[in-house]
């Protein structure tokens, strides 16, 4: 049924023979969501041919990759800071390099065949989610040398909703107590500091479709940042905290791994730019893992059935009931 797109699938369980589940609507898109090209016009226009003209394979040490990518990058910065304000602090962090990182990153997207493919929303969407996924690391001096940040994806999922509360097109759609409540769940949320609690990843993610309801982008956005390093990954990437396939099914579907995807490759291969055999190895290695998490999601044992009650009848989401008919396969 096309009415599949339009909710929240939501695990159930097997005990019973027929169950009877009430779905929630997804958020809908919305007309006025922030368009990332008016926002950012210049980044858009020139990242291209500046990252074109950087010979990455001359850049042997970190001090001579500052040297080369600061003088390209730092013309975008006032840019930037006027509508992520934060950006000034990411800047002193690492000296600069995670910087350098989401611009690089902004720069392969842009030319990810799989994101060209993309509709103007979705492509809106993962601009956003890039400038905005690592907008909380922290890097040297605020961790010692060396150290990474796991509980980044959190801090700037607060960041993100910083910003969304902040520009003209979204502020007034937000509950303030609500967008609080979520900011110090993510908080709170941070174990020693360190790593993200994935056991609370469920109930951040409801508070977000209540706080959020409102816009669709701010739903996918923030569940893009706060995610970006949950799912498995290779090796040399590997995280403290991964989702299990369990929660993979539970947490992902089709069309959320599909902008996962590409955010995933993206935010690896940009590290590559100086060898195309290595980059396209890294790319291919992400992209079996992705491969993977959609078998994982489609591997079911059961045939749902939705049944649409009600349609919205605005573009501000009203609430009706889908219930979905499960039946269990019976054991022989």
């Amino acid at each position: 049924s096309s009415a599949a797109s339009d909710v929240y699938k939501r695990q159930v369980s097997t005990q019973s023979t027929w169950e009877i589940i009430l779905l929630i609507p997804t958020p809908t898109m919305k007309a006025n969501d922030p368009q990332f090209d008016s926002y950012f016009p210049s980044l858009i226009s020139k990242i291209g041919s500046l990252c074109d003209a950087i010979d990455y394979k001359k850049l042997k040490t970190p001090e001579k990759r500052w040297e080369a990518q600061y003088p390209f990058f730092s013309q975008f910065y006032p840019e930037i800071e006027k509508t992520v304000p934060k950006w000034a602090w990411l800047k002193t962090q690492y000296e600069g390099h995670i910087c350098f990182h989401i611009l690089r990153m902004l720069y392969c997207i842009l030319n990810d065949e799989d994101y060209n493919q993309f509709t103007s929303e979705e492509q809106n969407i993962i601009k956003w989610t890039v400038i905005l996924h690592d907008i909380a690391k922290r890097g040297f001096p605020s961790v010692p040398k060396g150290q990474r940040d796991p509980a980044h994806p959190y801090n700037s999922g607060v960041a993100t909703l910083d910003v969304f509360n902040s520009l003209p097109e979204l502020r007034d759609s937000f509950s303030q107590s609500k967008l609080r409540r979520l900011k110090n769940k993510l908080k709170q949320s941070i174990i020693d500091d360190y790593k993200p609690d994935k056991e609370e990843l469920g109930k951040i993610l409801e508070m977000a479709k209540d706080a959020l309801k409102e816009s669709y982008f701010c739903f996918t956005v923030f569940k893009l940042v706060i995610m970006h390093q949950l799912l498995p990954t290779l090796k040399d990437f590997e995280q403290p905290v991964e989702l299990t396939d369990q929660e993979i099914k539970k947490y992902c579907d089709a069309e959320f791994l599909k902008l996962m995807q590409v955010v995933m490759l993206n935010d690896s291969i940009n590290y590559n730019l100086s060898d195309a055999k290595e980059r396209k190895k890294l790319y291919d290695g992400i992209k079996a893992l992705c491969t993977g998490f959609f078998k994982v999601i489609q591997t079911e044992n059961t045939c749902l059935s939705l049944i649409h009650i009600s349609e919205p009848t605005r573009r501000t989401p009203i609430s009706y009931a889908v219930f979905c008919l499960k039946k269990k396969k019976k054991k022989k």
